[in-house]
């Protein structure tokens, strides 16, 4: 039996809980992104860690420590470690050191409403000749200051299902409450 889609699943946050160290930083969309992964993985089972890939969408990536830097450099004073944390990668990069995920990544800083069709070709193209047997799609909602709505799927083959759940992952108003 082969298996397929995992439904969207959805996670509101609110709090989110940075686990910065002085010698490593990541902005704190990354951590959630990198706390809603495990949860995927948790809730569909193991992975195959050098065979799995992960996508994330979204027009935040780390806008804020971007940010931050800016005040920082206007007083004359820049952190070295915020730079690698500023990087739009860190949101797919922090989630697979963190799940051991060895297979191809992907950030697509973009509004996740326009990243299905990116996130289909990349899943189509990594299962069908990367040696890929999983990729996970995440996609990022900033909703407001305080709140950041996650969605995600387990993709494990292609085809129509896959269009149909990668459109639900890209609208912020469908999936699993």
């Amino acid at each position: 039996m082969e298996r397929t889609v995992v439904v969207v699943k959805r996670a509101l946050y609110s709090d989110i809980k940075v686990r910065n160290r002085p010698s490593f930083y990541a902005t704190a969309v990354a951590w959630a992104a990198a706390d809603f992964t495990q949860l995927l993985i948790q809730d569909d089972g193991a992975i195959v860690a050098h065979r799995t890939g992960l996508i994330v969408a979204s027009d935040e990536c780390s806008l804020s420590t971007i940010r931050d830097i800016s005040h920082t450099a206007a007083q004359g004073t820049i952190s070295p470690l915020r730079f690698a944390g500023a990087s739009p990668s860190i949101v797919a990069g922090l989630p697979a050191l963190q799940q051991g995920i060895r297979g191809p990544t992907l950030s697509l800083t973009m509004p996740p409403e326009h990243a299905s069709n990116a996130i289909v070709a990349m899943i189509d193209y990594w299962i069908q000749r990367g040696n890929i047997v999983a990729v996970i799609a995440i996609a990022h909602y900033k909703e407001d200051e305080c709140r950041h709505l996650f969605k995600g799927l387990i993709a494990r083959s292609v085809g129509d299902e896959l269009r149909q759940h990668v459109r639900q992952l890209c609208d912020p108003h469908t999936g699993e409450k």
